[in-house]
Protein backbone atom coordinates (compact mmCIF):
# COMPACT_ATOMS: atom_id res chain seq x y z
CA UNK A 1 0.00 0.00 0.00
CA UNK A 2 3.13 2.48 0.56
CA UNK A 3 2.58 3.44 -3.29
CA UNK A 4 -0.96 4.70 -2.43
CA UNK A 5 0.44 6.97 -0.30
CA UNK A 6 2.00 9.19 -3.37
CA UNK A 7 -1.28 9.38 -5.56
CA UNK A 8 -2.90 12.66 -5.94
CA UNK A 9 -6.18 14.06 -4.39
CA UNK A 10 -9.16 12.75 -6.05
CA UNK A 11 -7.30 8.97 -6.48
CA UNK A 12 -6.23 7.67 -2.69
CA UNK A 13 -7.09 9.72 0.46
CA UNK A 14 -4.07 8.37 2.04
CA UNK A 15 -2.54 12.29 1.54
CA UNK A 16 -5.46 13.68 3.46
CA UNK A 17 -5.59 11.23 6.29
CA UNK A 18 -1.66 12.39 6.85
CA UNK A 19 -3.04 16.20 6.47
CA UNK A 20 -5.65 15.82 9.09
CA UNK A 21 -3.39 13.68 11.52
CA UNK A 22 -1.23 16.68 11.30
CA UNK A 23 -3.98 19.08 12.47
CA UNK A 24 -4.51 16.79 16.04
CA UNK A 25 -2.24 16.94 18.65
CA UNK A 26 -2.11 15.17 21.56
CA UNK A 27 -5.27 13.43 20.79
CA UNK A 28 -7.13 9.88 19.91
CA UNK A 29 -7.98 9.40 16.47
CA UNK A 30 -9.87 5.98 15.43
CA UNK A 31 -9.90 3.62 12.08
CA UNK A 32 -12.66 1.35 12.10
CA UNK A 33 -11.51 -1.47 9.70
CA UNK A 34 -8.03 -1.76 9.98
CA UNK A 35 -7.55 -4.14 7.12
CA UNK A 36 -3.90 -4.24 5.99
CA UNK A 37 -3.82 -0.85 8.49
CA UNK A 38 -2.85 1.54 5.92
CA UNK A 39 -5.23 4.67 7.13
CA UNK A 40 -3.96 3.36 10.00
CA UNK A 41 -0.33 4.25 9.48
CA UNK A 42 -1.63 7.38 7.43
CA UNK A 43 -3.19 8.52 10.48
CA UNK A 44 -0.11 7.54 13.15
CA UNK A 45 2.26 9.90 11.22
CA UNK A 46 1.42 12.67 13.72
CA UNK A 47 3.54 10.95 16.56
CA UNK A 48 1.65 12.88 19.23
CA UNK A 49 -1.59 11.24 18.32
CA UNK A 50 -2.74 8.08 19.93
CA UNK A 51 -4.46 5.87 16.80
CA UNK A 52 -7.01 2.86 17.93
CA UNK A 53 -7.82 0.61 14.43
CA UNK A 54 -10.36 -1.50 14.64
CA UNK A 55 -11.38 -4.37 12.88
CA UNK A 56 -13.39 -8.08 13.38
CA UNK A 57 -10.29 -10.12 11.95
CA UNK A 58 -6.85 -9.70 11.33
CA UNK A 59 -5.52 -9.90 8.08
CA UNK A 60 -1.91 -7.87 9.00
CA UNK A 61 0.70 -10.60 8.67
CA UNK A 62 3.69 -8.28 9.59
CA UNK A 63 2.58 -5.32 7.90
CA UNK A 64 4.43 -2.48 9.46
CA UNK A 65 3.21 -0.33 12.44
CA UNK A 66 4.26 2.98 14.15
CA UNK A 67 4.24 2.60 18.15
CA UNK A 68 1.44 5.28 18.44
CA UNK A 69 -0.90 3.27 16.74
CA UNK A 70 -2.78 -0.58 18.43
CA UNK A 71 -4.66 -2.36 16.30
CA UNK A 72 -7.54 -4.39 18.25
CA UNK A 73 -9.48 -7.34 17.11
CA UNK A 74 -13.24 -6.83 17.83
CA UNK A 75 -16.98 -5.65 17.20
CA UNK A 76 -17.57 -1.53 18.88
CA UNK A 77 -21.55 -2.79 18.58
CA UNK A 78 -20.61 -5.84 21.18
CA UNK A 79 -17.54 -4.94 23.09
CA UNK A 80 -17.47 -1.66 25.81
CA UNK A 81 -13.94 -1.62 26.45
CA UNK A 82 -13.50 -1.00 22.40
CA UNK A 83 -16.14 1.42 22.16
CA UNK A 84 -14.92 3.04 25.02
CA UNK A 85 -11.31 3.78 23.41
CA UNK A 86 -13.21 4.19 19.95
CA UNK A 87 -15.63 6.80 21.97
CA UNK A 88 -12.50 8.65 23.41
CA UNK A 89 -11.43 9.85 20.04
CA UNK A 90 -12.10 13.01 18.09
CA UNK A 91 -11.60 11.72 14.64
CA UNK A 92 -12.73 8.59 13.25
CA UNK A 93 -12.30 6.93 9.89
CA UNK A 94 -14.69 4.92 8.79
CA UNK A 95 -14.07 2.00 6.42
CA UNK A 96 -15.70 -0.82 6.63
CA UNK A 97 -17.67 -3.67 4.54
CA UNK A 98 -19.73 -1.10 2.33
CA UNK A 99 -22.67 -2.95 3.09
CA UNK A 100 -24.85 -0.02 4.83
CA UNK A 101 -25.74 -2.09 7.72
CA UNK A 102 -22.92 -1.65 9.85
CA UNK A 103 -22.12 2.07 9.01
CA UNK A 104 -25.58 2.81 10.60
CA UNK A 105 -25.03 0.85 13.40
CA UNK A 106 -21.81 2.67 13.94
CA UNK A 107 -23.11 6.25 13.32
CA UNK A 108 -26.69 5.04 15.69
CA UNK A 109 -24.39 3.89 17.84
CA UNK A 110 -22.26 7.44 18.12
CA UNK A 111 -25.16 9.70 17.86
CA UNK A 112 -26.49 7.49 21.14
CA UNK A 113 -23.64 8.31 23.02
CA UNK A 114 -23.31 11.50 22.00
CA UNK A 115 -20.16 11.65 20.51
CA UNK A 116 -18.39 14.54 19.48
CA UNK A 117 -16.18 14.85 16.62
CA UNK A 118 -15.45 14.18 12.85
CA UNK A 119 -16.18 11.48 10.99
CA UNK A 120 -14.01 10.50 7.58
CA UNK A 121 -16.36 8.03 5.25
CA UNK A 122 -14.83 5.97 2.45
CA UNK A 123 -16.13 4.98 -0.33
CA UNK A 124 -19.44 7.01 -0.27
CA UNK A 125 -19.96 6.54 -3.75
CA UNK A 126 -19.18 2.89 -4.32
CA UNK A 127 -22.48 1.21 -4.54
CA UNK A 128 -26.38 1.60 -3.72
CA UNK A 129 -25.31 0.81 0.04
CA UNK A 130 -22.93 3.43 0.64
CA UNK A 131 -24.83 6.06 -1.39
CA UNK A 132 -27.78 5.46 0.89
CA UNK A 133 -26.02 5.58 4.25
CA UNK A 134 -24.41 8.86 2.79
CA UNK A 135 -27.98 10.15 2.13
CA UNK A 136 -29.64 8.88 5.48
CA UNK A 137 -26.92 10.81 7.36
CA UNK A 138 -28.54 14.09 9.73
CA UNK A 139 -25.54 15.55 10.93
CA UNK A 140 -23.78 18.43 8.78
CA UNK A 141 -21.70 16.29 5.75
CA UNK A 142 -19.54 17.73 3.60
CA UNK A 143 -18.38 16.00 0.00
CA UNK A 144 -15.01 16.07 0.26
CA UNK A 145 -14.51 13.23 -3.02
CA UNK A 146 -12.13 15.98 -4.93
CA UNK A 147 -9.38 16.04 -2.02
CA UNK A 148 -10.01 12.26 -0.94
CA UNK A 149 -10.36 8.65 -2.47
CA UNK A 150 -11.98 8.27 -6.00
CA UNK A 151 -14.74 6.56 -4.88
CA UNK A 152 -15.93 8.89 -2.73
CA UNK A 153 -14.65 10.89 0.36
CA UNK A 154 -16.91 12.27 3.08
CA UNK A 155 -16.88 14.01 6.20
CA UNK A 156 -19.78 14.12 9.15
CA UNK A 157 -19.47 16.46 11.38
CA UNK A 158 -20.62 16.12 14.66
CA UNK A 159 -19.57 18.60 16.71
CA UNK A 160 -19.33 22.82 16.06
CA UNK A 161 -15.99 21.62 13.75
CA UNK A 162 -15.80 23.92 10.51
CA UNK A 163 -14.30 22.62 7.77
CA UNK A 164 -13.48 24.41 4.42
CA UNK A 165 -12.22 23.06 1.31
CA UNK A 166 -10.91 25.78 -1.07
Amino acid sequence: YSDYYHLEAGKEHYRLLIYLASLYNNTVISDIGTNLGASALALGTNPSNKVYSLDLINVRSGEPTLPNCEFLLGNILEDKSIQEKILSSKFIMLDIDHEYSNEIQIYNMLIANDWKGLICCDDIHLNDPMRRFWNEISHPKIDATPYGHGSGTGFIVMDDTEIKFA
